[in-house]
């Protein structure tokens, strides 16, 4: 399966950039000891971040770039990637990482996509957002979006929705393993956690922790802390060619400023 990756070093206060379903954090959540460079999970300093004008600049241009974000989905969604073919999505996000002005953008030999915002201090960890490019569906599917209001529909289009059924009754399955992936758990007392956690009850949402098959899995399993991030908002049918999300803009633009706020607390953000 290919990834779109956007790196990040924790050492800048500036966004990265990253279009995808899955939005994964990957952390070791190291920080010099006595540096003027904050990263935590209180609540305070969640508030300082989100009252900076940094932040409210960042939050102002997700709302001013909502249309290019829907036109994008749009764009990346009706790309064909069927497991083990997703080379042409691959190539247009490349596209993307560089025209949002990531450095050392690339792909590897498995199709993996990638860059990295760099940061404006040297000797910090690293923190990463992922997604997968692949979808369920095989070759031959209609990966058009139909577009009503708000509500966008194709397979693919919202992938971390709750539903998995494809229709109401009775499934049967032939079982077949054609891999085997990692399983393990970043705890709720780890930084990553309790940072996601204060930052995601800074907007008045409540937290659900749960256990699943993510791209966390794998940094989980050597040791890294990660968490899978919900994208937020309302959506259905996942896995089906029915499938569905909602981009009402309100929802949306909260969502990625939710993102941003958990990347700026993990990343930490300069005293003034």
């Amino acid at each position: 399966m290919g990834t779109g990756r956007a790196f990040r070093s924790p050492d800048s206060a500036s966004p990265g950039d990253a279009r995808g379903h899955h939005g994964l954090l990957r952390s070791p959540c190291r920080h010099p000891s006595g540096s003027r460079w904050r990263a935590g999970y209180e609540p305070d300093e969640v508030q300082r971040i989100k009252v900076s004008s940094g932040f409210r600049q960042a939050a102002a241009c997700l709302d001013s770039d909502y249309d290019r974000f829907v036109r994008e989905l749009i764009t990346l969604n009706e790309i064909p990637a069927p497991p083990f073919k997703e080379q042409a999505r691959g190539t247009a996000y490349l596209a993307m990482l560089k025209d949002a002005g990531l450095t050392d953008v690339e792909r590897d030999a498995e199709g993996n996509v990638m860059g990295i915002w760099k940061g404006t201090r040297s000797g910090g960890s690293m923190l990463a957002v992922l997604s997968h490019f692949d979808t369920v569906f095989p070759e031959g599917t209609d990966v058009h979006v139909k577009r009503k209001g708000t509500r966008l529909e194709a397979p693919g289009i919202g992938d971390d929705t709750r539903a998995r059924s494809t229709a109401p009754g009775k499934i049967t399955a032939d079982v077949k393993l054609i891999g085997d992936r990692p399983s393990g758990t970043t705890g709720t007392d780890t930084m990553l956690m309790q940072t996601v956690t204060a930052v995601v009850k800074s907007y008045g949402l409540t937290p659900s922790y749960e256990t699943s098959s993510t791209d966390a899995n794998i940094p989980i399993s050597m040791g890294i802390p990660a968490v899978t991030i919900g994208r937020g908002g309302p959506g259905g049918r996942g896995h089906s060619v029915d499938e569905w999300t909602d981009v009402e803009k309100k929802g949306a633009v909260q969502a990625a400023e939710v993102t941003v706020a958990i990347l700026l607390a993990n990343a930490g953000l300069p005293e003034q």
